[in-house]
């Protein structure tokens, strides 16, 4: 104990007697609650005074200190020990001490909050409970979400554009097989008619010129369809291409918009509701301190952790 408190004694050690001294202590339990948000928590606010020798306006934020463990508490002192007086304290007034716990209790329902840290643009809310690790993660992960439901929703109907061109690119290509097909049957009729017709003058023969010509206008037509398939293919081909090239950046910038969240953070602090404040302790509580004997004064170190 001399060691922790950083304390020493000349000569020996004797064995240390026992004293208790007289602190004002508070701490109550308060339970936060948002509805709006589905958030509950609770939190522990303590408070100590060491010495108040007169009444008078109390700073608690001045005197706040780490929750105890009241298990740890106890209506039984030890046997032979010693309490010193209550001089440094105005405790002695149970009314006033009363006041001040009522003060105590109104302090927290004015001054302390809960904060409900959220992101409105992800849907992301936080209570105090949350790490900011956590909160990070929480925020990385809404983003993600949100960002493959939009390209999931662009996707989808810009798709459909680009599948109903692949439908009529397809189309458009049996149909141009068929022209080709077509044309090299009117160039082979075109063809053997002309042969035929030479023979034919060739041998004394006189030939119809008429069907030379509607052979000719024929195979003219079916060049004509197969040179209008191929444009429509390419068209068809440099407009699917561009559509793809315009869903791919949009795709991205989608991509950079959502890398830039999550955005501002904006802290909303949520107050207690008065009958959410439940009072564990206030009063005085006796701190026992070890007492040792160094020649003619006495060396008191805690003999407790708080």
């Amino acid at each position: 104990a001399l060691n922790k408190a950083g304390k020493s004694l000349a000569g020996g050690i004797s064995e240390p007697g026992l004293v208790y001294r007289a602190v004002l202590a508070g701490q109550a339990r308060v339970a936060y609650l948002e509805r709006k948000y589905n958030i509950s928590t609770e939190q522990v606010y303590t408070v100590r005074i060491d010495e108040m020798e007169r009444k008078g306006l109390v700073r608690w934020e001045n005197f706040t200190f780490d929750p105890i463990d009241l298990n740890l508490l106890s209506s039984s002192p030890r046997a032979g020990a010693t309490y010193e007086g209550l001089d440094h304290l105005v405790v002695t007034d149970a009314i006033y001490v009363s006041d001040l716990s009522k003060d105590f209790e109104d302090w927290i329902y004015r001054t302390q909050s809960m904060t409900v840290r959220k992101i409105d643009s992800l849907g992301v809310v936080a209570g105090p409970d949350v790490s900011e690790q956590e909160f990070q993660k929480m925020c990385a992960e809404a983003a993600e979400t949100q960002k493959n439901a939009e390209i999931a929703a662009f996707k989808a109907k810009h798709e459909q554009n680009i599948t109903k061109l692949k439908d009529r690119l397809k189309k458009e290509q049996a149909e141009f097989e068929k022209d080709k097909q077509e044309l090299s049957h009117r160039r082979l009729e075109e063809g053997g008619k002309l042969l035929e017709n030479v023979l034919g003058l060739a041998a004394g023969r006189r030939r119809s010129v008429s069907t030379s010509l509607t052979k000719r206008r024929m195979t003219s037509k079916a060049k004509a369809e197969v040179e209008e398939s191929e444009k429509a293919i390419k068209d068809l081909e440099e407009e699917i291409k561009k559509l793809e090239a315009s869903l791919a950046e949009e795709i991205e910038a989608i991509s950079r918009r959502w890398e830039d969240a999550p955005g501002d953070v904006v802290e909303e602090p949520v107050s207690p509701i008065k009958k959410n404040i439940f009072i564990e302790l206030f009063g005085v509580v006796w701190l026992p301190y070890y007492a040792f004997k160094e020649g003619e004064r006495w060396v008191t170190v805690p003999a407790y952790e708080w």
